[in-house]
């Protein structure tokens, strides 16, 4: 069994010990040792320490029988090793975890919600919580609550209590084991049975900022982040902040008011855009039926544009494909890419299937359809014209058959 050290003291960056096994499998080694002072990754829902053994960088560790196993991609020549942990992950996994238990204790003697269990990611932490009900006020107090403890820098305690003796303490949360039970308390505030890395004081925790939460099926979900990660979430959202108020020639308390006010005055763009676009889709239909050409009792539209996207541009062929002998090849130029559509109406027998293949193939592009209509494209930019010319003396060609 490996001794668990950073339980004794999360404080020690540096450690010698000893290697009392090891395997290799997967092109690396496998090394357990008589002590450490890695915490394994994920156990109990905290990420792992980063760090190197004799110089050598730790890829992972984790708990298996007892033991914490440490995976390296080269094996030390030593069989005393010198381990050393990068305390910026070390501290900040403490501030994180720690925080969990001042935020969860917050739930529990502000609300009585039990929180079922914890997960610390890269870039946040979330609970998830046996809750009725939450709102943005009940976030607001848990969070101003939490703060208060931190601020207090109350005493952190960290003591072994075998299973007698768990009735004199009022726990939160069931221990999943029933002897040498680690037990975390804050200043007999919270107990709590845990065996990841704390602060010895709150203070160390920094500031606590819930960042969000929702419902998960019957239960509740809420992230946060403590210390160093809620001074990075403040800076990131700080530096949004001050460039709308830069952008916006605003005052920055005047922000949400100017975001409110311009995505009104943008869906009442929408609305007028949409208006507009319909009335000017039913003038190109016009234009178009105005400027075909007529082969041999056949009305042949061709046209290249850049005003309409492709879903605009087949309302002007489906208004246009209701009225017989209709054949068109409109070309679209857009987003860099060249696309087309050729189309004809129902009472017509001519295989645009036929033109459509080669036209796919003189531009090496991709596509399908069905009998009346077929649209495809290539990602080259500026083609339209070339392919609605080419495509117009493929219908010509179709129709002399």
């Amino acid at each position: 069994m490996t001794e668990k050290v950073y339980l004794e003291n999360p404080y020690l960056m540096k450690l010698n010990a000893k290697i009392v096994e090891n395997k290799f499998k997967n092109n690396k080694f496998y090394v357990i040792l008589n002590r450490t002072i890695f915490y394994p990754n994920m156990s109990g829902g905290q990420l792992g320490d980063k760090g190197s053994i004799d110089g050598i960088e730790v890829l992972d560790v984790y708990e298996k029988n007892d033991d914490i196993i440490h995976v390296l991609s080269d094996l030390p020549k030593n069989e005393i090793v010198e381990l050393c942990i990068n305390w910026d992950i070390r501290f900040q996994n403490m501030q994180q975890h720690t925080g969990q238990h001042i935020v969860s204790n917050a739930f529990s003697k502000l609300l009585d919600f039990e929180t079922i269990s914890f997960h610390m990611t890269k870039d946040f932490n979330y609970i998830d919580m046996k809750a009725n009900f939450l709102n943005q006020n009940i976030i607001d107090k848990i969070e101003s609550y939490s703060n208060r403890i931190v601020f207090s820098n109350f005493e952190i305690y960290c003591y072994i209590s075998n299973h007698k003796n768990l009735s004199k303490i009022p726990l939160r949360g069931t221990p999943k084991k029933e002897k040498d039970i680690r037990i975390v308390e804050i200043n007999n505030l919270d107990f709590c049975a845990c065996g990841g890395t704390h602060h010895r004081r709150t203070g160390e925790v920094g500031l606590i900022k819930l960042i969000n939460w929702y419902k998960i099926k019957e239960n509740y979900r809420v992230e946060f982040v403590c210390g160093v990660k809620a001074l990075e979430d403040y800076n990131f959202k700080n530096n949004i902040i001050t460039k709308l108020k830069n952008d916006l020639s605003i005052n920055i308390n005047e922000t949400l008011e100017s975001i409110n006010k311009i995505k009104s005055e943008l869906e009442d763009y929408k609305k007028s855009n949409t208006i507009l676009k319909s009335k000017l889709i039913d003038y190109k239909t016009i234009w178009l039926k105005n400027n075909s050409i007529k082969y041999k009792n056949i009305k042949i539209i061709s046209d290249a544009i850049d005003e309409f996207d492709l879903n605009e541009t087949r309302k002007i062929i489906n208004n246009i494909s209701c009225y017989n002998n209709y054949v068109m090849i409109i070309g679209i130029n857009q987003n860099n890419k060249s696309q087309f559509i050729i189309a004809k109406s129902s009472n017509l027998n001519i295989d645009i299937k036929n033109i459509f293949d080669k036209l796919l193939y003189s531009i090496n592009g991709n596509g399908g359809g069905n009998e009346n209509i077929y649209q495809g494209g290539c990602n080259e930019p500026n083609k339209a014209q070339s392919i609605v010319t080419t495509g117009l003396n493929l219908i010509k060609e179709e129709i002399n058959r």
